[in-house]
């Protein structure tokens, strides 16, 4: 997930501070730290890294007219995917809600 998480190093390292200063101050008054659970994560894809990797995929193979594809060519793999999902029963039923 660090290759998806986009974040640099100084801002995790603050994030983990705070969150333990967090801690410490939740104890420091007798109460338990509030915190949403890390995991674990669903074994699916739900956050649409498929797509995200075919188009990286897809960006290694050569174009009609250049040695590698332009992103004009690739994004149509996204377009396809969300059409593909919006005709589905899981598609249609969330656009519904």
């Amino acid at each position: 997930m660090d290759a998806v998480w986009a974040r640099e190093p100084s801002t995790v390292s603050a994030n983990r501070r705070d969150v333990n200063r967090l801690i410490k101050l939740s104890h420091d008054v007798g109460v338990e730290p509030v915190f949403e659970p890390l995991g674990p994560f669903p074994l699916e894809d739900v956050q649409g890294i498929f797509v995200a990797v075919m188009m990286l995929q897809r960006s290694l193979e050569p174009g009609r007219h250049a040695t590698y594809s332009q992103f004009q060519t690739i994004r149509k793999l996204r377009s396809a995917h969300s059409n593909q999902y919006m005709a589905s029963v899981r598609g249609a039923l969330a656009s519904a809600t």
